[in-house]
């Protein structure tokens, strides 16, 4: 059994080749075990081997078999392969080698059923209504000879039918609506609502269990049988007592009292007022008060206070528009000047600017007011022949009252519904906005390099008489200004990248003004990236994939929203590679970490580790848009493109800043190499403005800053790589 269970979990988790392994071996010791060989020719079908696989299958599906597990993957086999039809063959086969069990009898039925063999299914539902006698099985040669006699309508068929039927109800085999719902449409196929009528005011009819539905079925006897008085009372007592917003019986309600003579219109109204009067006013309902419009209509009353009452309980609902709009068809023939009289008498009961803008809900209701309002205006024709600068104006005040709405809505969802993107949405526009050119001017930053991320004219001025000096131009600021400032902007760049793909791929309610335009995003960010320094091939692999992996996640993030095609050819092509140049160049920057090390490229070394910080952190967002491979829904695609984002997880950690004491004691000692020497060891001359023991310390303690650093960042990535 263990050697079975191993098969189907390669099955499950799409391991075909090894399945079809563990089934060779398998019946190299038991060649004739059905179960062994069904699952063989699953395999084979979802290797390709469609042919071999049938022939495999039919070689046992028609001996006859009991097994479940046997005839269940049989059926799972044949409807993959669209020969469902040979299900039939399968159960009549076991059914005639075990012909005892009820079971394969209806298996037999059903599988006949499902291929619409009417033949055949009537044979075996009297096989099994003979055989194995129970109610089920009565019913279903029942259903199964009306079936026929809907698609061969003779009194011969529907004779026949209606007797069993009439001996099932004498034997007193119906229990349920559902049995109960074969009778009725024999009965109501043949009119004979007579007989229908009394079948539901007897014993049978007690099987309905909710009261309205019986008498629906009971008013639609009545009017059959031209018993309007019975019908109307019917739908009156659905709407009384049950269903008051059940629209249909009003109007059945309306028709039969049409046909009944010396009827009190006025009674009628009265008890569509009762009706009104009755409703629960935290939740009202429509149709008592279309009911009013619909009655008003019928007896050519006028309609226009009934519209405006109509409106101001519902104007605010898009639905109340399509309620009104039948009764509007009256006012087509009408003066222009009636007509506009309506809109005006309609706009009057707007929402006021004022309550609007104190209260998002009310803003929405007007939105929605002056929607049905403008609906109303077309649909009386009062926009046909409408200037150009009518029709503009028309509609730039849709556009201005929606605009209005979203602001305000927007507001107070950001304040009172915080979502997923809240982290996202709070972060000020400045924090990644880009600088204008006086802003770039005025950015400076401190001597040690630390960014300043403001700018102030009047802080951190450069010394007018500030020289490079060889071998500690480290410490000096001029040249490296503009190369700071640089990387200001691309970090600022990225941060809007990850803000912009977050909020425009999951747009929320009232959309965030962070939403910019991502391919310009990053179109900016791989031109800024030419403006840092790229004196290695590691500088230029690096910025390369950053640009590609955020163009790479931005991508996938839409396309796993939207069901867009994710091809394997792109997961090969764009995907693949780009994992792989990424396990370059954490290579790469392992040796930059343990090599040799100067305080400027100390400050390229924490550079570099910036960006594989912000890249592993993006590569984290991609770990959790992938679909897991546990996903219901499976989807070839995106389960290739898990086991690629799984692999390269692990290649990662294979790589990754795993030891980072060993690390932190290779850069510790090149930090302890750190002096003011030139290259032949000895002293370099300093300008007298500098104090050489007052350096040399200043060295020593930005070794153990800059140690403490880089520690950070190390355990940092070291995180990233393990993705928690």
């Amino acid at each position: 059994m263990n050697k079975i269970n191993a098969i189907f979990q390669a099955l499950d988790s799409q391991n075909y080749k090894n399945a079809l392994k563990l089934c060779n071996a398998f019946l190299q010791k038991k060649a004739d075990h059905a179960l062994v060989i069904v699952l063989k020719a699953l395999s084979l079908q979802k290797l390709g081997e469609t042919d071999e696989a049938v022939k495999l299958a039919d070689s046992i599906a028609f001996q006859g078999q009991v097994d479940e597990n046997v005839i269940s993957n049989l059926n799972y086999f044949y409807r993959s392969v669209n020969q469902l039809d040979k299900m039939c063959r399968v159960w009549e086969a076991s059914y005639k080698k075990f012909p005892k069990l009820e079971k394969l009898a209806q298996g037999v039925f059903l599988s006949f059923s499902k291929v619409r063999d009417l033949k055949n299914q009537k044979e075996y539902s009297v096989i099994l209504s003979k055989e194995f006698n129970t109610p089920r099985n009565s019913f279903w040669y029942l259903m199964t000879l009306l079936t026929m006699a809907m698609e061969n309508p003779t009194n011969l068929n529907l004779q026949l039918t209606e007797r069993l039927a009439d001996k099932l109800a004498t034997e007193g085999k119906f229990s349920s609506t559902e049995e109960l719902f074969i009778y009725e449409t024999i009965l109501e196929t043949q009119n004979k609502y007579q007989k229908y009528l009394e079948i539901m005011k007897g014993k049978l009819g007690d099987l309905y269990n909710y009261q309205p539905d019986k008498l629906k079925q009971l008013a639609k006897i009545y009017e059959k049988l031209e018993m309007y008085k019975e019908a109307s009372e019917s739908y009156k007592e659905i709407v009384t007592k049950y269903e008051p917003d059940e629209w249909s019986c009003f109007i059945g309600y309306f028709n039969s009292m049409e046909k009944i003579e010396g009827v009190d219109k006025n009674e009628i109204f009265e008890w569509i007022k009762t009706q009104q009067a009755n409703m629960n006013v935290a939740k009202p309902i429509r149709a008592p008060f279309i009911a009013e419009l619909e009655l008003a209509n019928r007896q050519k009353q006028k309609l226009d206070d009934l519209i405006v009452s109509y409106f101001k309980r519902f104007g605010s609902k898009p639905v109340c528009f399509y309620d009104l709009k039948s009764y509007l068809v009256n006012y087509e023939s009408l003066p222009l000047e009636q007509r506009q009289q309506l809109v005006d008498n309609l706009t009057q009961l707007l929402v006021s600017d004022a309550d609007a803008a104190s209260s998002p809900n009310k803003s929405s209701e007007r939105v929605l007011q002056l929607a049905n309002i403008y609906r109303v205006h077309r649909a009386l024709g009062l926009q046909y022949g409408m200037s150009a600068a009518d029709t503009d104006k028309l509609v730039a005040t849709l556009l201005d009252e929606y605009e209005k709405n979203r602001v305000s809505t927007a507001a107070t969802q950001q304040i009172s519904e915080p979502d997923k993107l809240g982290q996202f949405n709070s972060i000020p526009s400045v924090s990644f906005q880009l600088p204008t050119e006086e802003q770039r001017a005025k950015y400076t930053f401190n001597q040690d390099l630390q960014v300043q991320d403001q700018w102030n004219s009047t802080t951190y001025k450069q010394p007018l008489d500030a020289t490079p000096t060889p071998g500690i131009n480290s410490f000096t600021w001029n040249s490296n200004q503009q190369t700071l400032i640089e990387q200001l902007i691309s970090r600022r760049l990225i941060l809007a990248l990850i803000v912009a793909s977050k909020i425009t791929v999951n747009p929320t309610k009232g959309a965030s003004p962070h939403a910019t335009n991502y391919a310009e995003l990053l179109e900016k960010l791989s031109q800024q990236f030419t403006k840092l320094p790229s004196s290695s091939e590691f500088n230029l692999s690096l910025y390369s994939t950053i640009s590609q992996l955020f163009s790479i996640y931005h991508s996938l993030r839409v396309q796993l929203s939207t069901a867009s095609s994710i091809t394997l050819e792109n997961i090969e092509s764009n995907v693949q590679s780009l994992f792989n140049q990424f396990i370059e160049n954490l290579k790469s920057l392992r040796k930059v970490i343990c090599g040799s090390v100067d305080l400027d490229r100390i400050r390229m070394l924490t550079t570099h580790l910036e960006l594989m910080t912000w890249a592993l952190f993006v590569l984290s967002e991609l770990n959790k848009v992938i679909p897991s491979k546990k996903q219901k829904k499976k989807d070839e695609v995106q389960v290739e493109l898990r086991k690629r984002f799984d692999q390269f997880i692990k290649d990662l950690q294979s790589v990754g800043i795993k030891d980072i004491e060993t690390d932190l004691a290779s850069l510790e000692q090149s930090l302890s190499k750190l002096n003011i020497t030139n290259s032949d060891n000895q002293q370099q001359q300093l300008p007298p403005f500098i104090d050489l023991t007052g350096t040399l310390s200043t060295i020593e303690e930005n070794s153990l800053q800059i140690k403490k650093q880089i520690a950070g960042y190390l355990s940092t990535l070291n995180s990233l790589t393990k993705f928690e």
